[in-house]
């Protein structure tokens, strides 16, 4: 579901500040160039520095590329309690979060970290959770 359409129907969010969010499966491939350059140049550089086929490389960068379009396309693909505590796994509003606040959820596929560190957004679990409860009203329908 349209994440946009999850904030209208969902109790426990902070809708306004969510509504900030304005990505999209383009702004993975959209930075500014300095910093596209440095992004990148990992790939070519990486390959000095540790003994990782070049193969490899190519799988992570597609995963990469992939994952990046998913989570940046608007939509809610994982909310579910996988998404949530005690789950290491993040959902795409996970990152939504990190656009929206900046100060928060850094990670993209896993949540260990920001949850250790104490980055993750307060109310990411309940937001999460909140998705899920319209989600299930709409299966419901």
């Amino acid at each position: 579901a349209r994440i946009g359409e999850l904030l209208a129907e969902s109790d426990s969010l902070d809708a306004a500040a969510m509504a900030r969010i304005q990505t999209d499966s383009v702004n993975t491939f959209a930075p500014v160039l300095v910093e596209a350059l440095l992004n990148q140049s990992f790939y070519l550089l990486i390959v000095f520095v540790l003994p990782i086929p070049w193969q490899m490389l190519v799988v992570q960068k597609v995963y990469d590329q992939i994952s990046g379009m998913l989570g940046h396309a608007g939509y809610e693909h994982f909310a579910s309690p996988a998404g949530r505590r005690p789950s290491p796994l993040a959902s795409t509003v996970f990152h939504d979060q990190h656009h929206g606040y900046f100060r928060y959820n850094f990670a993209h596929t896993f949540s260990v970290w920001d949850r250790l560190m104490g980055t993750l957004h307060p109310r990411y679990d309940d937001t999460v959770a909140g998705f899920e409860r319209v989600i299930a009203r709409r299966s419901a329908q």
